[in-house]
């Protein structure tokens, strides 16, 4: 995988073991996420990037953003979910050039 997918990955399994820890009822999003870590793992170029979109997408606001984390700020957890959404372009972006 190339170097920005691999980013994209990490930053999402980061967010995952967040969830995990410090959210009231995840359940849906860690399952969510997970399925789409598999397709970027595992899937043709088509499929990365539409499951790269797809995580992008999950960090609006009223997606995981409106997920209660304890011990976070809502600002904090927004900017977390900021850089998750940056890196999931980036690397769409990637794949877009090659």
């Amino acid at each position: 995988m190339a170097k920005g997918v691999n980013s994209a990955v990490a930053k999402t399994q980061e967010v995952i073991r967040l969830l995990e820890k410090h959210a009231g009822h995840p359940g849906c999003h860690i399952a969510d996420l997970n399925e789409q870590i598999a397709k970027i793992k595992t899937g043709n170029d088509f499929e990365k990037k539409q499951a790269l979109k797809h995580v992008a997408g999950l960090t609006h606001p009223k997606c995981l953003g409106d997920v209660y984390m304890q011990d976070f700020s809502w600002r904090e957890w927004s900017a977390i979910l900021e850089k998750l959404r940056q890196k999931c372009v980036r690397a769409f972006n990637q794949l877009e050039k090659q």
